[in-house]
């Protein structure tokens, strides 16, 4: 018999989660980009978008919208 799978640290993404918990994130060193936004954020659960605001010249406006899938995920981003 195979062992089964740990349960991953966070619930599952479900259906009627479908819009997702939504975050903004102020004060980010406009030096940082989705990449590393997404590395951060990625450790409290799933993720579905990171959107990054930028000006018309592509310069980051130094915020973002970081969305998860579950509340628990966006919960325990906050609790930090």
């Amino acid at each position: 018999q195979l062992p089964q799978p740990m349960a991953p640290p966070y619930p599952a993404p479900r259906m009627h989660d479908a819009q997702g918990h939504k975050l903004f994130v102020g004060m980010i060193p406009f030096s940082t980009g989705e990449v590393e936004l997404q590395a951060v954020f990625s450790q409290f659960g799933p993720l579905m978008e990171v959107f990054m605001m930028r000006e018309k010249d592509g310069r980051s406006k130094g915020c973002a919208f970081v969305r998860f899938y579950t509340k628990h995920a966006a919960d325990a981003a906050c609790a930090t």
